[in-house]
């Protein structure tokens, strides 16, 4: 049995992404962002409207919206013991 390597694996995506790893954002220009918060903020920077982030209410809440969207990369750390 010959296995397949995974997608990000491939040559044509390393090439994009040495890193291998999703998620990875090109833009129109070629510009390659990796790292969801990264990809994130740059969303935010370059293409302000519409917002695609939800209007934080207080500092309070603005901290724990960037707390659990960067626990989102380990999802184990959200959920309990399955």
């Amino acid at each position: 049995m010959i296995s397949k390597p995974k997608e990000t694996q491939s040559a044509k995506f390393l090439q994009i992404n040495p890193r291998g790893k999703t998620p990875t954002f090109v833009d129109t220009d070629g510009t390659v962002v990796i790292e969801s918060f990264v990809i994130l903020q740059y969303l935010k920077r370059y293409y302000p409207s519409p917002s695609m982030l939800p209007p934080a209410t207080s500092k309070a809440a603005w901290t724990l919206e960037m707390v659990l969207f960067n626990e989102t990369d380990n999802p184990h750390n959200l959920y309990g013991p399955i």
